[in-house]
């Protein structure tokens, strides 16, 4: 392959959070969804954002728009985010978030946090319908926190999925992962250390350092920028910084479906 980078971001409803600093930002997310898209067909770039089913139900006009966006690739991301309700999900005793309860006792019961096959296909085709509605069919998913297991991707691959995100990892990587579908590696630090009210500049010295060094090498990537945490940082101005980068550096900016078709044909 060529030089490829694939600018990624996951999208959720509101699932409530205890940083009081943070509640604002949670409760905005599908506009700034609307902002990333805009800004990256702007400059010409392609990338996928990955949304829970339940914010494409809440917000169905604004993801309509986004999908007649060229170059924005929509996926899922579970359709609750592995949350019950906003209310218990501010509500965290040792580490246990109550929002995400039922999902401790599906991890304790049959160790998946996901949980059974029966519960994960439910939530699957519950996102796959809210898609539906606003007339996009889904053929890529990221499962929220990285949750997804060998029952997960045996049930995308039976929905005809082609691609998950579903690993993270310091090198680019396509592989099958079961039947039809192929796994994407995520690479290099995620934004979701990102603060609002703050420097970060902890995030940006990792994460430039990182994106030097894979152009450096010429290697390629698949970059986690959350919506919500981009425009956070500075208004998308680091997104905007790192897409123009990533361009004169001749990176080909696809989407996670399209990268894995070209996987697919280089493989033939």
């Amino acid at each position: 392959m060529n030089k490829i980078a694939c600018i990624t971001g996951d999208v959720h409803h509101y699932i409530g959070d205890p940083n009081s600093e943070e509640k604002a930002w949670g409760r905005i997310e599908y506009r700034c969804a609307k902002e990333y898209s805009e800004v990256l067909e702007s400059l010409g770039a392609r990338g996928t954002l990955f949304v829970t089913g339940k914010c494409v139900d809440e917000h169905p006009d604004v993801f309509k728009e986004i999908s007649k966006i060229e170059g924005i690739e929509l996926g899922g991301h579970t359709y609750h985010a592995l949350r019950f309700s906003p209310f218990l999900s501010s509500l965290e005793v040792r580490g246990v978030n109550f929002g995400a309860l039922h999902h401790y006792i599906f991890y304790l019961l049959c160790g998946s946090f996901y949980g059974p096959r029966f519960y994960q296909k439910s939530d699957i085709l519950k996102t796959i319908e809210a898609f539906k509605k606003i007339g996009v069919r889904i053929r890529s998913w990221r499962t929220h926190c990285y949750s997804g297991n060998s029952i997960t991707f045996s049930i995308l691959d039976e929905l005809g999925f082609v691609a998950v995100s579903d690993r993270k990892g310091e090198e680019f990587n396509v592989s099958k992962e079961i039947g039809n579908l192929y796994q994407i590696t995520v690479t290099g630090p995620t934004d979701g250390v990102v603060k609002p009210q703050s420097d970060n500049l902890e995030y940006r010295r990792k994460f430039w350092k990182f994106l030097a060094r894979q152009i450096k090498k010429e290697k390629s990537m698949v970059l986690q920028l959350h919506p919500k945490r981009q425009k956070m940082l500075d208004e998308f101005n680091n997104l905007r910084k790192v897409i123009t980068t990533l361009q004169k550096e001749g990176y080909e900016l696809l989407t996670i479906s399209e990268v894995i078709k070209r996987y697919i044909n280089e493989e033939i």
